[in-house]
């Protein structure tokens, strides 16, 4: 069992979202009131969750959590047909939603409730200092370590996690947070929804599309300190930093920087930008520290709740600095993960389904997805291995190397570059790989282009 006291808060300021400020007295008033609401419809089975406005989201959280509830976290972008899906998965019978077409579903087989509603009910009796959290909080993995699945976490691990994060990253109840990731997701889940409520801190985001001038101008007016973001969003940051901010770190997560971004960054706010490692069945297991700079591409030293073990495919642990699979233990671990309705256990000890180096300094270089290994003329190679030596060169920018089948030599090895100041020749980059990989691991082709197409969470799509 978790214990929160908002009480202590009182009337500071808990979420900006949209230029309306909510307190810490209204998130507890209101937690309140949603608790008494909803126990008329608590039952056993799966709750669905789905609301936009994060006000209301936060007070459903903590009143589920008070609850004992098992319910599902569902991010308010997907459709209808989605929505469905994930009901006859869960075999859910109750769905909370601010989305006014499923509102407006005459289910007899699904109870709808809308968030206002349930919020208009009067307390019966005086908010408690402390909100005590029981039950799992379910959520979807977005499917970057192998399937998508729904994983269940305690609200043991999850603040075994949210705990280990404020100790890396120094969170304090005067910083204000600035995220934009949808607290259905793990990166603003804990980062910035849990981790901002265990210490007092002002949460600012913005529930409405933006463009990255108006997010500037929001994180002026609200005197940011932090920002939590993937890839995507501090590529549009940098570009649009002329104003004075008094930022003291960045925080990435959901794909690798672009090198380029991330001293951009250090340049144009002073501070760092650090990158983190993680996946929703573990959470944060790599952080770098914001009082020391990390070598670039390192994702830092593991939390304090988590140990990291790199393998060979037996199983076997390799010696430091080589490459391997990536193995973690940690209090902060999933539980179980919902197959066919029913939850399975998950082992002590998990493999992420990632390559990756441990170096001398037990800092973690992920070098990509094992399911990504391909062979040459018979011989295998992770494609992030050759990426990581092409990066180093004083002239590459960012390397993205893929396998492709030439009609002569079968399947070789293509490079896709970004150079960084002068273009340097085919033979000065092969000449430089020669010093770091193999004869067969060197790239074939090498193709410049000016800029990589990319998801909204960073990820190169070639």
């Amino acid at each position: 069992m978790i214990e929160l006291n908002l009480q202590i808060y009182s009337n500071k300021i808990f979420l900006v979202d949209s230029n309306v400020d909510r307190t810490y007295k209204e998130l507890l008033e209101n937690t309140n009131r949603m608790y008494e609401a909803l126990q008329t419809y608590m039952e056993n089975s799966i709750i669905l969750v789905q609301i936009k406005d994060r006000f209301k989201l936060a007070c459903t959280i903590l009143a589920l959590g008070r609850l004992e509830s098992t319910y599902l976290l569902v991010n308010p972008q997907w459709s209808n047909c989605e929505i469905e899906t994930v009901l006859k998965h869960t075999s859910s019978k109750i769905v909370i939603t601010d989305n006014e077409e499923l509102l407006s579903l005459n289910n007899k087989r699904i109870k709808i409730l809308s968030p206002s509603e349930l919020l208009k009910a009067k307390a019966k009796q005086m908010s408690p200092s402390l909100i005590k959290l029981m039950g799992k909080v379910l959520m979807c993995t977005t499917g970057t370590t192998g399937e998508p699945k729904i994983v269940a976490r305690t609200w043991e691990s999850l603040f075994c996690e949210v705990d280990a994060v404020i100790e890396r990253l120094h969170y304090t109840e005067q910083d204000h947070i600035f995220c934009l990731a949808q607290w259905t997701h793990s990166l603003g889940f804990v980062l910035h929804l849990l981790s901002g409520i265990r210490v007092g801190a002002r949460l600012i985001t913005s529930s409405r599309l933006c463009s990255p001038s108006k997010w500037v101008h929001i994180m002026k007016r609200e005197e940011v300190t932090i920002v939590v973001g993937v890839p995507t969003f501090y590529s549009f940051l940098v570009q649009v930093s002329g104003a004075k901010l008094n930022i003291k770190m960045g925080i990435s997560a959901g794909a690798t920087l672009p090198r380029d971004i991330y001293e951009k960054f250090r340049i144009n706010f002073s501070a760092p930008l650090l990158q983190f490692y993680g996946c929703t069945e573990l959470g944060a297991i790599t952080m770098q520290l914001p009082e020391c700079e990390t070598k670039f591409p390192s994702l830092g030293r593991p939390l304090n709740n988590m140990q990291i073990h790199i393998v060979d495919e037996q199983g076997i642990p390799v010696k430091q600095g080589e490459q391997g699979l990536i193995c973690i233990k940690g209090d902060g671990l999933t539980h179980e993960i919902l197959n066919k309705g029913n939850f399975i256990s998950v082992e002590y000890e998990y493999k992420t389904g990632d390559q990756g180096i441990l170096t001398e300094e037990d800092s973690l270089i992920v070098i990509g997805r094992n399911s990504q290994r391909i062979k040459i003329n018979g011989l295998g190679l992770h494609p992030g291995e050759v990426e990581k030596v092409l990066q180093q060169h004083p002239n590459i920018m960012e390397a993205v190397v893929t396998a492709e089948e030439d009609i002569r030599r079968g399947t070789i090895l293509v490079a896709y570059l970004r150079k960084k100041d002068k273009l340097p020749s085919e033979l000065e980059i092969r000449n430089f790989c020669k010093q770091y990989l193999s004869p067969y691991k060197i790239p074939h082709r090498y193709i410049f282009v000016k800029n990589f197409e990319r998801d909204e969470k960073g990820q190169v799509k070639l």
